[in-house]
This record gives structure tokens, sequence and C-alpha cells, in this order.
């Protein structure tokens, strides 16, 4: 039976025939191979500096910062309330010899309830594996669920980056949630970027890191055009974005607030000031600043409106960011900024949309049951990493939040 037909007949089929299977597969694999130490390569896409693109103000400066009061009562009169969908996206390695396996989970929470996938389809790929090539290629010739490569056909040999296959992997699960998850007319809401700008992707040589992550944002955008609504992104994770500084009107802003010349500022540090100089919020009071565009030399990154929102806490700012692509937001800023009203009225404890949060721990624990799940199933067959003896208990109480 060839791999195609046997991938169709899984489908559909829970979760343990899958498991199932890879025993078979890496037991294959196993049979006859010396010990081999595959090691972990650390890199992620939320230790990138944000800092690239020229970045514009969208109106004067005495124009950017309004309450979020403000915000909503001049999106009043747009005549109806966007449905909002949400989607997140979660990924996680555990080691063996010979080899180091990636995972991945996407959750999608709409008005009817939550899909966490995978669940009952296999043909989604969300797991990789990471091995010398000889390893890879026997997978390879086994196992049409497995990923071995990167989008663009590179090897996920023993000098490939794990995390860069953790956030290829949740890109391309995202993606695919876009395309065939989102009820049609539904505004969408991504935990995190519209579409992520790793430093890597700058470099003139193009690099295989550089040429995944530039396939996989292609697809995102051909996606989101054909999907015709809203899709915005809401990123928690700002603290390495150096975004703002670059600006010469925002700079001079802040040197009309507190006198000083900035450089290379972070860009929660400039909200901060802006928002603490001009008005000095109240504890748990909204600020919008924006909206704000960036534009990028490389023609296949388009460009984006986005948004700073921060509220005042007793243990500092939160600071997070809201875009959406240039094109869609034409036209249509009293729509955004509704959605931005909206997201900002339902959030939990820590500041975050309820939407964004359910998601986000869905698709986590996903990820650690699914962790948890191949460390039983495969830990007979293969022996595990020791850089893995310890994290069961974390992953456990990870479950158990």
């Amino acid at each position: 039976m060839s791999s195609n037909n046997k991938l169709n007949e899984m489908e559909g089929k829970p979760l343990t025939f899958l498991l199932q299977e890879l025993q078979v597969v890496f037991k294959k694999i196993r049979e006859g191979l010396e010990d081999v130490i595959v090691e972990k390569a650390h890199r992620t896409l939320d230790e990138v500096l944000d800092m690239r693109g020229i970045v514009e103000v969208g109106g004067g400066s005495e124009e950017l910062l309004a309450s979020l009061s403000e915000v909503a009562q001049n999106t009043g009169e747009i005549g109806f309330e966007p449905s909002l969908v949400f989607i997140d996206s979660s990924s996680r390695s555990i080691g063996f010899n010979p080899l180091r396996v990636t995972i991945s989970a996407v959750a999608v929470k709409t008005r009817r309830g939550l899909v966490v996938e995978p669940h009952n389809i296999v043909n989604w790929r969300f797991i990789a594996v990471k091995s010398i090539r000889p390893v890879l290629e026997r997978i390879e010739k086994t196992s049409n669920i497995v990923r071995v490569k990167n989008p663009c056909g590179v090897y996920y040999d023993e000098e490939y980056k794990d995390d860069n296959i953790g956030d290829e992997l949740r890109l391309d699960m995202e993606n695919r949630a876009l395309r065939e998850l989102v009820p049609r007319d539904h505004v969408v809401v991504l935990d995190g970027p519209i579409y992520p700008t790793p430093e890597v992707i700058f470099y003139s040589n193009n690099n295989k890191y550089a040429k995944a992550f530039l396939e996989l944002i292609k697809k995102r955008l051909e996606i989101i055009h054909s999907m015709n609504t809203l899709v915005l992104g809401f990123v928690k994770r700002t603290e390495y974005s150096r975004k703002l500084w670059r600006n010469n009107e925002v700079r001079r802003l802040i040197k009309d607030l507190t006198g000083k010349e900035i450089s290379n500022v972070p860009d929660p540090i400039i909200v901060e000031y802006i928002v603490e100089k001009k008005v000095k919020p109240r504890i748990g009071e909204w600020w919008i600043l924006g909206p704000f565009y960036v534009r990028y030399d490389n023609k296949l990154l388009e460009p984006k409106a986005f948004y700073y929102i921060a509220r005042r806490t007793i243990h500092g700012y939160n600071v997070y960011r809201v875009e959406v692509l240039e094109k869609d937001y034409s036209g249509r800023r009293e729509v955004v900024e509704k959605i931005i009203v909206e997201l900002l009225e339902n959030t939990s404890l820590r500041g975050i949309p309820l939407g964004i949060e359910l998601v986000d721990k869905a698709s986590r624990k996903t990820t650690a049951a699914l962790y948890l799940l191949l460390r039983e199933y495969l830990s007979g067959i293969l022996s595990i990493a020791y850089d893995e003896l310890g994290r069961e208990v974390d992953i456990m109480r990870e479950l158990e939040e």
C-alpha cells in the first residue's frame, strides 16, 4: 500500500492509532542503529528583536493617544458587532536517542465552541523529527505522517535548530486553521503577529531558515487574501520590539515630553513614556496609541498598520500590540478600533483578551498531553534523552493548571 493510501486510510482515526503507527516506524529505525545523541539547538521567534521596517505615524502626534472610552464612543456607529474567532498554536519537543521529536497543536475559538487539532485528523502532520540524515531518510521511506524536512525541502538534520522546527510547525498549523477552520464572515484574531519578522529573513544570503519562514509567510498572506475578512494579530510579547524609536515624530514627541533624546529604546518604554507623561492614567485604565504603519524593503512582506495598547497596573504597565495588514485597514479604521474595544472590554486578570487566553491554554495543554503520550509510547523503544528526565513533573503541573 502506498504512503498516500495509508494516510487516507488513517484519516479520522484517533490519535492512539497514530501513536501506534509511530511505534512501528521507530522500531524499524532503531533496529541495528548505533547510539547517536542529537543535541538540542536553541532559537525561538520570541527571542528575536523586531527592529526592521520603516515606521510612519498615522496622524499628528496630538491625535495619537486616546482612552478606551473615547475610542468606544467614536466607533459606536459602525452598526454591527464583529463576530470574533481566536487562533493560537503551541509546540514542544522531546528528546530520544537517536532523535528529537517536535509536536505541535492549534486551537480555534468561535462562538460555537473550541476546536483543537490534532484530534482525529492525522493528516495535519503535527509531528517533526530531527536526527542524522540516514535516520531521516529511513523515516521518509517508511512514513508519510512525520515531517523530516522544512517547507523548502531541507532535512531536519542534527544541526537544524530545534526552536525553528517548532516555529515552522506552529506557523503551518495556524495557516491550515485559517484556511479550514474559520467560519465565513468572521473576524480572526491571531495570538501573535499577522506574520512574524525574525531577523533571519532580512539576511542577504537567505539561508535555510529564512527561506522556510518566507515560504510560510507567503502562504499566510495568500490565505488571508482569499478569506475576504479582517485578520488581526494580538502581540503579547512586545519587549523585543524596537519599531517606534526609529520614527522622527515619535522621537520629537518623547523629547518634548521628557527632555531626553532616545535611541534604540524598546517600544513598551516609549509607550509608557507617552501615556505616563500625557495623561497619568488611573490603575486599570486602558489607553490606545496609534495608528502607526510599518513597511519593509522585502516586497513579500506587506505593510502593516498597528496600535499599541497600554494599561497601568500596580506592578507597572501592560503593553500589547494589535496589528493588521494595511490594505485591510485602509477605509476600515473604525471597524478595527471597534474590534480593539471589544478585545479590551473582555480581558482576564492579566489583561489578556479572554478568547486569546483560552486558545493559548488549550493549545499548550494539548501539546503537553501529546508530550506525555509520546513519552509513554516511545520510551520503551528509544532511550529518552537526559535533559528530558525532569520535565515530566513540569508537564504534569502545566496540565493541572
